[in-house]
């Protein structure tokens, strides 16, 4: 099984690409052994949705990645590498794929995030529907890299 998991605040614009991408999503046909789940704002609780699964890609909003209106692709440790020491409020994403290998018993085999840098297009958030689902089917690329700007 694999999953795309998004994740932000759809109330507040500057989190709202899970959101929006997750909504995107729901108007695209997903293949058999594929779930998608807006997580909204899970913290730690996305860990379990991890839990078993063959790949999980996760969907949020990045700072200082890549240019404005920029979707990038960025690997689980390259993700976790400037997560907080502690939890706290502002831990997010990174946090939680820091404390991954450390909490599930069955980690998933590939991990990646789909990162939207803000501010985001509609082809933006197209842009990053369509990398999740070619990620999570195994037709996207592996490697990390930045994709094309706003539209």
């Amino acid at each position: 099984m694999n999953r795309i998991v998004c994740v932000g605040n759809g109330y507040v614009d500057q989190d709202s690409a899970g959101s929006r991408v997750f909504d995107r999503l729901s108007t695209f046909p997903i293949p058999p052994g594929v779930e998608v789940l807006n997580a909204g704002l899970a913290g730690l609780d996305v860990l379990p949705l991890a839990e078993g699964m063959d790949r999980v890609i996760f969907v949020d909003n990045v700072i200082g990645c890549a240019p404005a209106g920029s979707v990038v692709l960025l690997g689980a440790e390259q993700a976790a590498a400037n997560a907080p020491r502690a939890f706290g409020h502002d831990a997010g994403l990174a946090y939680a794929l820091a404390m991954l290998p450390s909490v599930c018993d069955h980690p998933p085999r590939v991990v990646h995030v789909v990162g939207l840098e803000g501010p985001v297009s509609e082809h933006t958030i197209d842009q990053a529907a369509q990398l999740a689902l070619e990620l999570v089917c195994e037709r996207g690329p592996d490697a990390t890299r930045a994709m094309g700007g706003m539209s």
